[in-house]
């Protein structure tokens, strides 16, 4: 009993004992700041062209890989043969070409003005300061303006005077020298848009440029439907927009071509059962559908 009283003491002090206080977590230390992000180098413009016109003034404007070119010019210029300068202007017309690196301090102009009497004046200037014309400075000059020549600048002008004076095929072999689909596609619809009716071979040269010289399925279609809207529609030219559009991926603009030649009232029946076999080639069933559907009204209106 005198065992047991003790041993129940013991736990009665052990538990009235308070707990240990607990000392204070100590302060978690202060994060750094963070450094200052480095400033971003201001991006390269990405590639692309602009132009704008108003009556005979001109500014053309086109950058990649890090160049940039600019040209203002008023009245009409014409090109050399090698598209390498500048082979005449209005009177009191002008050209100005400037370029310039991405990263480079210095810009090049190269000014070019008509006289009064029909002859032109050539100035060179790097920065502000006015250099000499060396051959050096006329080759690059030369190879910037082959550059914008390609890209579309003066090339109405230049495609109309090639088909005037040496036919479709020299045109169109014109139109093969130009870069990118948008620029290409205008020359084309440039050619169909010409006052005299268009032949057989302008049509399919026109044809045959949209389906393998331009890649855009927009552009392709631009031309397709200048064909249809300009060209009476015989077997052949409706056959050949048909064959042609099958070139085209997207199935919107595939749709958008065979429309127009099923709403052509004038399209001869022949060339139905190969709009239906275009068609059933849509993958797309909505755009399928649509051009299936023109066709069934086609018919049944015909009845």
């Amino acid at each position: 009993m005198k065992l047991t009283a003790a041993l129940c003491v013991c736990v009665l002090v052990a538990t009235a004992r308070p707990a240990a206080a607990q000392l204070p977590r100590p302060p978690r230390p202060a994060r750094p700041p963070r450094p200052p992000a480095a400033p971003t180098a201001p991006a390269a413009p990405a590639a692309g062209l602009d132009t704008s016109r108003d009556g005979g003034h001109q500014v053309f404007s086109s950058y990649a890989d890090g160049f940039r070119m600019r040209v203002e010019s008023q009245g009409f210029v014409e090109l050399t043969e090698d598209r390498r300068d500048v082979k005449s202007l209005s009177p009191n017309g002008y050209f100005e070409l400037t370029s310039r690196g991405w990263l480079s301090l210095f810009g090049r102009r190269y000014v070019v003005r008509g006289n009064p009497d029909g002859t032109i004046t050539r100035q060179l200037f790097v920065g502000a300061t006015k250099r000499p014309l060396t051959d050096a400075a006329r080759s690059w000059i030369g190879d910037d303006i082959a550059r914008i020549a390609r890209q579309g600048f003066a090339a109405d002008a230049r495609i109309k005077q090639v088909f005037a004076q040496k036919g479709a095929s020299a045109a169109f072999d014109e139109i093969s020298r130009l870069d990118g689909d948008f620029v290409k596609a205008r020359a084309v619809m440039l050619v169909l848009d010409d006052p005299s009716p268009a032949t057989a071979e302008t049509v399919q040269l026109a044809l045959s440029a949209a389906s393998r010289e331009i890649g855009s399925d927009v552009e392709k279609a631009r031309v397709l439907l200048a064909v249809m809207d300009q060209q009476p529609h015989t077997a052949a030219v409706v056959s050949a927009v048909i064959a042609s559009s099958a070139r085209i991926s997207s199935d919107f603009e595939h749709a958008r071509v065979l429309l127009r030649v099923a709403d052509a009232p004038d399209a001869p029946a022949d060339a139905l059962p190969a709009l239906t076999r275009a068609a059933t080639g849509i993958r797309s069933d909505f755009e399928r559908g649509r051009v299936l559907s023109a066709l069934a009204q086609r018919q049944t209106a015909s009845r």
